[in-house]
């Protein structure tokens, strides 16, 4: 595979009650384990009753070049972020979703874990 090639890595993420009157969110997996370079993170929203927002529905905690674009809200149960993947790290993002009956907002942080040597440039 040439490095122009993008590779798909989906994460799940589903919605549950907490007990307290909030949600639970988890991305599964977490972290998300990237190896290959040009990678598309695709986030799906699998719990009916909620969707991302239609910006920032996935943000860093800490700006990086090897996420040279913010991510983007395809439909509102699909986000997409691109991972260059040129970095041996991890990286903390956050993840936003919305309870589409009332509006208020959630949101988890989990983590992006960009591989090993074969990522580097």
């Amino acid at each position: 595979m040439n490095d122009t090639t993008a590779t798909l890595n989906t994460v799940s993420v589903t919605v549950a009650p907490d007990g307290s009157g909030g949600v639970t969110i988890t991305c599964t997996p977490d972290p998300v384990h990237v190896g290959a370079h040009n990678t598309v993170i695709t986030f799906s929203l699998d719990t009916a009753g909620y969707n991302f927002p239609a910006t920032n529905a996935i943000v860093l905690k800490t700006p990086s070049p090897d996420f040279p674009m913010p991510a983007r809200t395809v439909n509102p149960t699909m986000a997409t972020l691109l991972d260059l993947c040129n970095t041996v790290a991890t990286f903390k993002y956050s993840v936003f979703i919305v309870d589409t009956a009332t509006g208020v907002g959630y949101n988890v942080d989990p983590e992006i874990k960009n591989g090993d040597a074969s990522c580097q440039p």
